[in-house]
């Protein structure tokens, strides 16, 4: 067995000076070698005035000093040479310092059984006052290494000719690549693979995790297969302390690879024999802590969809459908026990009743995060269907759920203290010369200074209107142009190897 995710780690030496992180991540974005692709743009969370973007950055074997290297019974960790850069253009505040909060405490600097990928490193790189000398080296990169049309089309999408110019505030996150495909993609490829097989209600996927099998039917076009891995992941969240308020498919990626068959396959069996899956999560900008603060019940509207499904104002009346039937009780429990909601879900947790505590918090907002909606009226009130998937369930399948959850999350807490108790075996690095300006580079303060324009070779830079490029903000003219409506639907370069 081994596990994926949580494996780039900074060395004790580089921790003890935390700008030596920014010096590294400086250094590799201005290496010659370092070479970037753009992985995905999407501006579906306010068409048009926020933007993700996700890029992927390769570099030289020079920096593997600075990350260590573990041996372990479930690692074989070398330093990495690729990471991921999350670009976040025009975010609300409150959004950037939750990602950079719950995903500093889920996956900064541990690779125990990670839920997420290493967190190394975030900046401001760009607001009203100017540009930091990271985020221009990252630009620097990005134009001159970029495929041209890529980098084209990466700045029609933000709407600027030369990303420098703009005065939005700009966030970047540096993290750990894995390679992996996202759950709608997991799911959607598993049913093209076995698309001419013979189907029968016995049907089933088997996959390992943490060398416990596991089997998801695939009876109603494989709902199990659609949403286990988002129970699983919610669940183990929950478990830390956390709720991700807006867990779906595309923020679930899937690691899995397939070994040796050491059996006869079941004739049932769907999937080829044995099948390693390691899942994580991803894109915690509206996550929250499980207390009082973060985790508040929200009513249903008067009038809503949602309470006509339930049939809410009438409890004589039996809802319509199983799923409704299922879930009617569920909320109510919630809205009894709503003034103590994290109380709550902890004592569901506590008595091993998983499903209840994820459809529980799935029915909470953190109001930490700005004025959302509960994935419960997401998907009832709004229709937003990746929500759809979670309430996919009904009493038989959560009794199933339960009782795998309950072998799995058992399992990993027996891992879990075997870890603690193994020391790290360290593993020789190749010989490699470092060269002193290799490592930290010269002349940078520890406040990241702001770049004016003396700094930069006024050859290089020109702005949309062809003057040389000023980074020292000018009032803008009154004078408006107009901006023509972006599609809300997300796109993508190539198809998606990433962490987002």
């Amino acid at each position: 067995m081994n596990i994926e995710g949580g494996a780039v780690l900074f060395t004790d030496e580089v921790l003890k000076d935390e700008n030596n992180i920014r010096k590294i991540i400086y250094n590799i974005l201005k290496d010659s070698d370092t070479s970037i692709e753009i992985i995905a743009l999407s501006d579906t969370r306010r068409r048009g005035f926020d933007f993700s973007c996700i890029f992927k950055i390769k570099f030289n074997k020079k920096f593997d000093i600075n990350f260590k290297n573990i041996s372990n019974s479930l690692y074989n960790i070398k330093a990495p040479s690729v990471l991921i850069i999350k670009l976040l253009i025009g975010y609300p505040q409150v959004e950037v310092e939750n990602e950079i909060t719950i995903h500093e405490a889920l996956g900064s600097q541990t690779n125990m059984l990670p839920l997420c990928p290493s967190f190394l490193f975030q900046q401001e790189i760009n607001n009203h006052e100017g540009m930091t000398i990271i985020g221009s080296a990252f630009y620097d990169l990005l134009k001159s290494k970029a495929a041209k049309e890529h980098y084209t089309e990466f700045c029609t999408f933000i709407n600027k000719k030369d990303p420098k110019t703009s005065n939005r505030v700009q966030n970047i996150f540096v993290m750990e690549f894995i390679e992996c495909t996202s759950y709608t993609d997991f799911y959607e490829n598993t049913l093209t693979n076995n698309a001419g097989k013979k189907l029968t209600k016995k049907s089933f996927y088997k996959y390992t995790i943490l060398d416990e099998s596991i089997e998801l039917s695939c009876v109603n076009k494989s709902e199990e297969l659609r949403n286990f891995y988002t129970y699983y992941m919610a669940s183990l969240l929950a478990i830390k302390g956390f709720h991700h308020s807006d867990i779906h498919s595309d923020n679930i990626m899937i690691c899995s690879n397939i070994e040796e068959k050491k059996s006869e396959q079941h004739e049932d069996q769907l999937n080829t024999e044995r099948t390693n899956i390691f899942p994580f999560v991803i894109d915690f900008g509206r996550a929250g802590r499980i207390n009082q603060e973060e985790l508040v019940f929200r009513e249903l509207y008067l009038n809503g969809n949602a309470r006509k499904k339930l049939k809410l104002d009438d409890l004589s009346v039996i809802p319509q459908f199983d799923r409704e039937q299922f879930l009617r009780p569920l909320y109510l429990n919630a809205q009894k026990n709503k003034t103590k909601i994290a109380d709550y879900v902890n004592r569901l947790l506590k008595e091993e009743n998983y499903v209840d505590a994820v459809l529980t918090i799935s029915m909470c907002i953190n109001p930490k995060s700005g004025g959302y909606p509960s994935l419960f009226e997401g998907y009832y009130e709004y229709k937003h269907e990746p929500y759809a998937e979670l309430y996919f369930i009904n009493e038989a399948r959560k009794i199933k759920y339960n009782n795998i959850l309950r072998q799995l999350i058992q399992k990993r807490n027996l891992l879990e203290k075997e870890l603690t108790e193994e020391e790290e075996q360290p593993i020789m690095r190749d010989l490699i010369t470092i060269k002193p300006e290799d490592t930290p580079y010269l002349g940078l303060e520890k406040t990241d200074p702001r770049i004016t324009s003396e700094e930069f070779d006024s050859t290089d830079y020109v702005n949309a209107e062809g003057r040389k490029l000023i980074l020292r903000r000018k009032k803008r003219s009154i004078k408006k142009k107009s901006i023509k409506k972006r599609s809300i639907k997300k796109r993508s370069i190539k198809k998606r190897s990433k962490t987002k």
